[in-house]
Order: C-alpha cells, then structure tokens, then sequence
C-alpha cells in the first residue's frame, strides 16, 4: 500500500496538486498507525493537516484532528487527546455529519472511560451507537460496542461486557475486519482475567499476537504496557505454565480463536 502511495504522492507533487498530496501524508499516516508507530503517524497528519487549513478544507481538517486526538491517546496524553477531540467534535456538530459526529462522540467516550468518567462516556458511547445503527455502519457500530463492553468492565459488569464484545467479534468477523478484531480479543482476554479464567485470558492473548504478526500492526508501547497490567494476574496465578498457554494461543487459526472467544461471551 505504502509502495502505490509513494508513487501516487509524487505525481500529485509534479502535478502542483496540494490536496492530493493531503490525501496521500493523510493515508500514510493511517497506516503508520495501523503499524503501531504513532510518532510517524502523528508527523504524516500534521503534514496533511497543514495542507487543509491552507485549502479551508474543514471536513478533513476534523478528519485528522479526530486521528490526532486518538493517537494522542494512544501514547497516553489524554489532556492533549480530549481537546483535539472537542476540537473535531465543534467542526463537525456545525457541519452537520451524523457520521462523523458519531466517530467524534466515540472517541470521547473512550478517551473519557480511560479517565474515569464514565457516565458522560457511556451518554456519549450510546449516542454514538444510535447514530451509527441509523446510518448503518456496521464497523463503527462494532467499534462502538467494543468501547462500551470496555466501559462496563470497568465499571465491574462484567456479564454485559461479555455479551457486548460478542456482538462486537461476531460483526468484524462477519467483515473480515482483522485490525480492530484484534483489540476485541485482546480485550475479551483481559476480560477473562478479570473473571479469574487466566489459562483462557492467556490463549485469547496468544491468538492475537499471532494475529498481529500476521497483519503488521504492532501496539503502542503505551497499549502494550496497559495490557501487560491486564494480563499480570493471569500470569502470576499460572507460573510457568503461562507460556505453554499463550503458545497454545498463538497456535489457533484465528476462525478456531474466534470461535473460542465467542463461545466464552456466551458462557460467561
């Protein structure tokens, strides 16, 4: 993909055209982050957004202000992450997009579950799943799920959680989404650690480092650490039977680890 966009960057760049350069740093920038280099990523949107603010271009001005904040978040500055946010959410409430609002109102309702305020992130998660079910997005809708069931685990719900998750699994397995399918099962293992199930929490885990291998997509040192904290209890309660476990894991074809996570939400 970066190869085709290289090529295509130049020739926008002979051609003088500054908005399809835009485009191109922008996807570049999607994919840098997709590959867990956030400081890349966030460098390539800043060159894209740059060159919207000189074409007043505000749908993609929000746009990358929207990436901005996540990655912002993900590298665990939740200050600078929630007023890019607001920031992106402003533009587009006087835009008028439903979907993007949906996309600005989910990010807050994650970044503000991460801080602990979770009753205006499950307002904001909720009207965000509305919006989206209307519209008819089935990836933003599974997004959205995946956000709430984190919300209610930390909330100490955790039958909700495991039933939101599965709804959330079934749907990007129904797309073939592998990206996003991989935070799911991650999550469902952190989950299941959290249920005092660490053999299962520690195969969910595998399955997924398999599954990242597979695609490229790396996570954050800032992820990384945060799932290591998950995953710590499931560890120490296994010992030394904790690798055997995850390398069961990282065995799974990932239709076997889906079916796997699935028939846990359902048992839980």
């Amino acid at each position: 993909a970066l190869d085709w966009l290289d090529r295509a960057r130049v020739r926008f760049e002979n051609l003088g055209d500054q908005a399809g350069v835009g485009e191109i740093w922008h996807y570049e920038g999607t994919i840098s982050a997709q590959q867990g280099d956030l400081q890349q990523a966030r460098t390539l949107w800043q060159r894209s957004l740059d060159i919207r603010r000189e074409l007043d271009d505000e749908i993609n001005i929000a746009n990358l202000l929207s990436n901005l904040a996540i990655a912002a978040r993900n590298m665990g500055d939740h200050q600078q992450a929630r007023a890019l946010n607001e920031q992106a959410l402003e533009l587009r409430n006087r835009l008028g997009d439903k979907r993007a609002i949906a996309v600005s109102l989910n990010n807050l309702g994650q970044l503000l579950t991460d801080i602990g305020e979770y009753e205006t992130a499950q307002n904001h998660l909720k009207v965000a799943v509305n919006l989206q079910r209307e519209i008819g997005d089935r990836f933003e809708i599974a997004n959205i799920l995946h956000n709430l069931a984190n919300l209610t685990r930390d909330q100490g719900d955790y039958t909700d959680a495991a039933s939101l998750y599965g709804e959330s699994l079934v749907i990007l397995w129904e797309l073939g989404e592998r990206w996003l399918l991989a935070y799911v099962l991650e999550d469902m293992g952190g989950l299941a650690a959290l249920q005092g199930q660490p053999a299962r929490a520690l195969r969910l885990v595998g399955a997924t480092t398999t599954l990242r291998e597979e695609i490229g997509s790396s996570l954050s040192p800032a992820e990384q650490d945060l799932l290591g904290k998950m995953l710590d209890p499931a560890r120490q309660a296994l010992g030394d039977a904790a690798a055997t476990l995850e390398a069961e894991g990282r065995a799974m074809p990932l239709e076997q680890a889906v079916d796997y996570a699935r028939n846990g939400s359902r048992c839980m």
